[in-house]
């Protein structure tokens, strides 16, 4: 895997596999997923590394687009990925505030009685 078109491929396949890893994420399989998705991009970056982006041909021009677009969503998944976290834990807060009230008020009531 020496050549800059190799290790380019390998690259985006990694990242569509980070990709794979935010779409299905859920809460059930939220550690295996998003730590699959890190060590991906993580690799990714390693490889990144190794490769002179300076002097690229036609066809790593095309794989390094089709990387970018890729990056690009994972980017928009991660956001959804927190958006709908953040949702589900306003929604619990406010369950939480609202049994909360539910027993003040059942407090109250009984001390009237």
């Amino acid at each position: 895997m020496n050549s800059v078109i190799d290790i380019l491929n390998k690259i985006d396949e990694l990242i569509n596999n980070c990709l794979q890893f935010l779409i299905t994420l859920d809460p059930d399989n939220f550690d295996t997923n998003y730590n699959g998705a890190f060590s991906a991009l993580k690799q990714a970056r390693l490889l990144r590394e190794t490769i002179d982006l300076e002097s690229l041909d036609a066809e790593s021009e095309k794989i390094l687009k089709k990387i970018d677009i890729n990056t690009k969503l994972i980017k928009k998944e991660y956001d959804n990925v927190i958006r709908n976290y953040s949702t589900e834990i306003d929604n619990i807060r406010i369950e939480m505030r609202n049994i909360s009230n539910k027993r003040k008020l059942a407090s109250y009531s009984k001390g009237e009685l």
